[in-house]
């Protein structure tokens, strides 16, 4: 091969290369941000982020990239007192634009308020760090036998929202088009990580409805494009406050445990009610051997994040992703 042929032939890899880190939204696809289709907006997001000059990611996937979905409700996305470090081993997906951007302390693509569909926190305090962040440091803190040493965070929780919105609601086409762009764009979840529960049971929504909502969010998803192979790992969190009493919902929990079905890849998550502490000040206490943080009001505390990921991790060993 000529020199010439071969600076083309490198060209034309760098640019496919290229497409697929600056992925291009489907022109149907309509975001719940404001209304607007993707790109079109201009100023701030949830997280107080005007994705306009912010870096792009340095690296596209491979064999050693873990691309992780997390959605739900807030409890995945809300701002973490303590900061972890940004890592270039990181990359954030945007729903907003379909883009990939380099790691930062606040995170693109979870929306503050369900109730609007609109971005209601805009100085950035709830989106701060995200629990994402912690679950993909320990996803790269080294894991036998196989190690991933990049993670593609695809994090886009909204805040109060439940099963329901995401499966027949004002969410399902965001869920839909979030999809449908990062497989065409060959950013295939490694897994699906799903949190939510506290909205339905303060909506006293019965194991049934909850099952159903879980049901029919995860069939819309294969049916948007995500493979039947990858591994949707349902958290179990429920627990609100009631009258200064954390309560959780018998009827969402046996929904949250009825879906689980390993030969359908539908895997039981992180037991947030019972492994993580809660009290009225605090949506994530640390463990009980995790002293030292303080109070945490009005974020959850840089311990129980961290130990979050180590409960994610733990789940996706058993789903045998290491």
């Amino acid at each position: 091969m000529t020199k010439a042929l071969h600076f083309l032939f490198t060209l034309l890899i760098l640019t496919a290369t290229a497409q697929a880190q600056v992925a291009t939204v489907p022109a149907s696809y309509t975001s719940v941000f404001a209304g607007n289709p993707p790109g079109t907006y201009t100023g701030i997001d949830c997280c107080g982020e005007d994705p306009t000059g912010k870096t792009p990611c340095s690296f596209t996937r491979d064999a050693d990239t873990f691309v992780f979905l997390l959605s739900g409700q807030s409890l995945n996305g809300n701002n973490v007192n303590g900061a972890r470090p940004v890592s270039s081993s990181i990359c954030n997906y945007n729903p907003y634009d379909g883009r990939l951007y380099a790691d930062g302390v606040r995170l693109l693509g979870p929306l503050a308020d369900a109730a609007t569909g609109a971005c209601v926190n805009t100085d950035g305090s709830q989106c701060r760090d995200n629990i994402g962040r912690y679950i993909a440091g320990e996803i790269l803190s080294g894991h036998t036998p196989n190690h991933y040493n990049k993670v593609i965070l695809i994090s886009v929780p909204i805040g109060g929202s439940q099963a329901a919105f995401w499966a027949t609601g004002a969410y399902a086409p965001h869920m839909a088009g979030i999809i449908a762009n990062i497989v065409s764009h060959g950013m295939t979840p490694t897994a699906v990580g799903w949190g939510e529960g506290e909205s339905a049971n303060q909506a006293g929504t019965s194991q049934v409805d909850q099952f159903n909502a879980l049901t029919t969010l995860i069939a819309n998803a294969r049916s948007a494009g995500l493979p039947s192979t990858v591994p949707w790992i349902i958290a179990l969190e429920t627990k609100i406050t009631v009258g200064g009493v954390p309560t959780g919902s018998p009827a969402v929990r046996a929904a949250q445990l009825q879906i689980v079905n390993p030969a359908d890849n539908i895997r039981s998550g992180p037991d947030y009610d019972v492994n993580i502490p809660y009290d009225a000040n605090c949506r994530l206490l640390p463990s009980p051997h995790l002293t030292g943080i303080g109070t945490c009001w009005p974020g959850i505390p840089n311990g129980a994040a961290g130990w979050a990921g180590v409960l994610w991790v733990d789940k996706f060993h058993q789903a045998g992703l290491f």
